[in-house]
């Protein structure tokens, strides 16, 4: 095993810490790339606790119009995606980060963007 700095997945975490709490907005957040296998075009679909939240298009080249249609075809539950793809392989490919990976935000820059959003509102 390749020791790293900090744990890197559930079952580090486990071994390093026991139990862990989280406070944090992006807890369950999963990002999903449904990407074109012709064109590889590409829309990053969210899911919070396994359900569909949003989308994001950051290519140019697509339209809007079209990337709402690929998030409004996309299953509403997270726990469906492997079947759709089975459906869909033919013309779409998922890519799915490992679900045992974290990301660790320092609290520095969560309090940064909290107070600029305050400064902008307020």
């Amino acid at each position: 095993m390749i020791r790293t700095e900090f744990p890197t997945n559930r079952a580090e975490l486990k071994e390093q810490f026991g139990y862990l709490s989280f406070q944090c907005t992006f807890i369950n957040t999963d990002v999903v790339v449904v990407r074109s296998r012709r064109t590889y075009k590409y829309v990053l679909i969210t899911y919070c606790c396994g359900r569909k939240t949003g989308f994001i298009c950051e290519d140019e080249t697509l339209q809007w119009e079209k990337a709402f249609e690929i998030f409004k075809e996309v299953p509403s539950n997270y726990n469906d995606l492997d079947q759709w793809e089975d459906q869909n392989e033919e013309r779409l490919e998922l890519l799915v980060p490992n679900t045992h990976n974290y990301v660790f935000i320092d609290d520095k820059v969560i309090r940064e963007v909290v107070k600029v959003r305050e400064k902008n509102n307020g």
